[in-house]
């Protein structure tokens, strides 16, 4: 049928064009598919020399593809095929062995030790980017900072870096999750994995910070080791969860206490809430008129407590009443300064990250592989912090 024909339901209108109607089909296949080219070949029988036809796949200047790969620097033909065992790897969970047996089952075979090359073009394509995404961070008005755990076969084997105890090896290794607002509005996400914490990751980044500018804001939990040290020019930011879930913590053994404080963090919360369509001027304004009252109120009744012993000072209650108050002041800044947020929630948001890989995988093997794995998960934070897709960016066109 065809606009213009006769109606063969009532044979009296003639038929028009109208909305399409939908109707859609699946298919499953494999996450990465392979295409085989049979290039024509020549030989010269009398010299021996072949000639082989051009091949329709588009060519780089640099071909990651060469035994030279550490002096890479930029994806191959293969670019959308290394983005996506990326993304599987960590951003989804994916590993690799997981990966080869799904590709094997769909009848082209991706073995482990490919996979990890493919890896490995993407963190020779990137690292440049990498580096200069610390340089970006460093120049940050605000950066956040967070700690997980990771384990790393070799340091476990005992090939470690040396630790702080008679320079036995060291074991523990751990990943800092650091997100910086960079001046421009965008935000950064870097992954280090090391034997550092935050406070030394963050310091080794602020010192590739140029110009007069002014101190940045910097927010951690309130552990000795997420310091940058006294010679690094911040303001220092504790995150208020964390304060606040000491009191969680313990809230069965005293409910009493642990209620009446958790009730009054709420106030903070609501006024919070309320700041969503503010400018952060008036954002501190109005935390200045709503949250510092409850603020300096919880601040005196803590301190009353523990003075007159209602509080016992030892105890877990005790414990979680002095952690709050020995860092009064970093976590009282959201009400002072323009900005500042009450928690450090957006970084533990990052180290899901981190965790999705580390469920999964469960270790890296070297040190090298978690290099690895910083680059390119910083690589897929970042795009997806700035809205953009890894395998639509720079890494998949090769530039």
């Amino acid at each position: 049928m065809k606009p213009g024909d006769q109606c063969p339901e009532c044979l009296k209108g003639s038929l028009t064009e109208t909305e399409e109607g939908v109707d859609y089909e699946w298919s499953g296949n494999s996450p990465l598919s392979l295409k085989v080219f049979l290039l024509a070949r020549l030989i010269c029988h009398s010299c021996k020399t072949t000639f082989t036809a051009d091949s329709p796949v588009q060519k780089t200047v640099d071909d990651a593809d060469s035994p030279d790969e550490e002096k890479t620097g930029s994806c191959d033909k293969n670019a959308k095929a290394n983005a996506t065992v990326g993304c599987l790897r960590f951003q989804y969970g994916v590993h690799h062995y997981r990966l080869a047996k799904i590709q094997r089952n769909s009848g082209v075979g991706l073995p482990v030790s490919t996979q990890y090359r493919m890896l490995k073009q993407i963190y020779y394509a990137g690292i440049e980017i990498y580096k200069r995404l610390i340089i970006e961070a460093a120049r940050g008005a605000l950066i956040k900072a967070d700690n997980t755990s990771i384990k790393i076969l070799d340091w476990l084997a005992g090939n470690g870096p040396p630790g702080k105890v008679h320079d036995t090896p060291r074991k523990k290794a751990t990943t800092t999750a650091i997100v910086s607002d960079s001046p421009e509005g965008n935000k950064i996400v870097l992954y280090m994995t090391g034997a550092r914490e935050a406070g030394h990751n963050v310091r080794e980044m602020l010192l590739k910070r140029h110009g007069n500018r002014e101190a940045p804001l910097c927010m951690t939990d309130g552990l000795a080791a997420n310091n940058p040290g006294s010679d690094i020019s911040v303001i220092r930011l504790h995150c208020l969860t964390h304060a606040r879930r000491h009191f969680i913590d313990v809230k069965t053994s005293f409910p009493k206490t642990c209620d009446n404080v958790l009730d009054e963090l709420a106030k903070v919360w609501k006024a919070e809430s309320e700041t969503k369509n503010m400018s952060p001027e008036e954002r501190r304004a109005h935390h200045q008129k709503n949250s510092r009252p409850v603020m300096e109120s919880l601040g005196r009744w803590l301190m009353d407590k523990l003075e007159s012993g209602e509080i016992e000072q030892n105890n877990d209650l005790g414990k979680a009443a002095k952690y709050m108050l020995k860092r009064w002041s970093e976590l009282n800044e959201f009400h002072h300064l323009p900005g500042v947020p009450l928690c450090n929630s957006e970084t533990e948001r990052m180290i899901k990250f981190i965790v999705t890989h580390r469920k999964n995988s469960l270790f890296f093997k070297t040190e090298k592989g978690a290099e690895v794995g910083d680059v390119i998960q910083s690589l897929i934070a970042t795009c997806e912090q700035c809205g953009a897709n890894l395998k639509l960016s720079g890494l998949d066109s090769g530039e």
